[in-house]
């Protein structure tokens, strides 16, 4: 039996569109929150990821297990496919590990060329790398290389002269990433463009920090994606009053929602006009 509660018996908790604060974190953990790369969502997983939502808080989730087994409450769409994963190991026998690619495994080279002849099996390893990449569990050894440059400025020989690819895992380096865009779009499809290659980009779990005014559009969405993702919020406010310059109540609902979710939210001087406040944000 595992029992997950809001907060501690002298604690109050939050409460916010009808519902509480804790509530909505377990609601964002079951929906894919807290999956691992399998998309399983266990008990730990849901508490692991609701209780980095208080860090900013007072009100303190419980966690309390009786369990002789981890047992899989939900599942959700897999990030990688299982006999996928199951190869990490073949070619990553530990976290540190280097593999190295060369111009064999991408073989059309930037003009469209195909260098022959093709090795079949290089080519499929590094398809089945840039899975791994979109899934959070390899990166390059040279920080934001692309793969493709990883493996077409490689070179052929066994010293350790060349790029790499480094399996993340647990030693990735937390990503400080910070965005204003857009607050409207043309197309309602162009905002699912943008929150599938977020979630392409963005890593998973705790390594990833992200920093934003809470605008509405691309802020409120990018926000939303590091939570669903298991990162962290710091919110920076150009100046006090901020969300009732938001035309629609929703908006402003979706701005206090994630407000509440952030580990950290400053607010500029306020002895600036509205312009002069924007400007020290961008330059934040």
């Amino acid at each position: 039996m595992s029992v997950i509660a809001a907060s501690l018996s002298r604690q109050a908790s939050l409460e916010m569109n009808g519902h509480g604060v804790f509530t909505a974190a377990v609601l964002d953990a079951l929906k894919g929150g807290a999956a691992d790369h399998l998309g399983w969502v266990t008990a730990s997983s849901i508490y692991a990821y609701v209780e980095r939502r208080f860090s900013a808080f007072d009100q303190r989730p419980v966690y309390k297990s009786y369990a002789t087994n981890v047992r899989v409450v939900r599942q959700c769409a897999a990030l990688i496919d299982r006999l996928k994963l199951n190869a990490l190991v073949g070619h990553f026998d530990a976290a540190e590990y280097l593999y190295r690619l060369d111009p064999e495994h991408e073989p059309e080279d930037e003009f469209g060329r195909v260098h022959e002849p093709i090795n079949e099996v290089k080519v499929a390893v590094a398809k089945l790398f840039k899975e791994y990449r979109d899934a959070g569990l390899l990166k390059p050894s040279l920080p934001g290389e692309q793969l493709y440059w990883t493996a077409r400025r490689g070179i052929r020989r066994t010293d350790k002269a060349g790029p790499r690819i480094l399996v993340a895992c647990e030693q990735q380096e937390v990503m400080r990433i910070g965005v204003t865009g857009h607050q409207r779009l043309p197309h309602a499809e162009d905002w699912h463009w943008v929150r599938r290659n977020w979630n392409v980009t963005l890593p998973l779990s705790g390594s990833l920090i992200g920093i934003t005014s809470l605008a509405i559009g691309a802020d409120q969405l990018f926000a939303t994606t590091v939570l669903l993702r298991g990162g962290l919020l710091e919110i920076i406010i150009p100046f006090s009053g901020y969300e009732f310059t938001f035309s629609e109540a929703c908006d402003r609902q979706e701005y206090h929602r994630l407000l509440l979710c952030a580990a950290r939210a400053d607010i500029l001087v306020t002895d600036v006009t509205k312009q002069d406040a924007y400007l020290q944000l961008e330059k934040r």
